[in-house]
Order: structure tokens, then sequence, then C-alpha cells
């Protein structure tokens, strides 16, 4: 279950990678269901978008930026 969970995440961050090639000026609005899932996914986006040299703008609470900021400075 595991690879089938990874795999549609490497399917669906593809896309969104070529969405983002293809139109320069794009908003994107992420639902989700579980914290973990959605944490994943603004993970990458920020790990991805500094990798490549751009800037990352997220907006959210203030719940979740403690969070989202200690997974980043963790090694």
């Amino acid at each position: 279950m595991e690879a089938i969970h990874e795999r549609r995440n490497d399917i669906l961050k593809s896309k969104m990678n070529q969405l983002f090639e293809n139109q320069k000026n794009i908003h994107v609005l992420y639902s989700y269901n579980e914290m973990e899932n959605y944490l994943n996914q603004v993970l990458s986006y920020i790990q991805d978008g500094i990798a490549a040299g751009d800037y990352v703008i997220l907006v959210e609470n203030d719940r979740i930026y403690p969070i989202i900021h200690k997974e980043l400075s963790t090694p």
C-alpha cells in the first residue's frame, strides 16, 4: 500500500511540475484529508522550489507554521 501511495505522489508531483513549467503565473489550492499528507506536500513544495532557485510563498495559519519550520530545520 505504501508503494502505491508513493507512486501516486510521484505522479502528482510530476504533473504539478509540468503545470508550473507551462504556466509561470499560477495559483494552487491544495485540499487534503490528513495533516501528514498535507505536510509532506508542503515540505516537498518548499524544498523543490528552493532547489530550483525559485521564490517560495506559502500562506498558512499560525498553528501550522511552527510544524513546517521544525520539519525544514531538521537535517
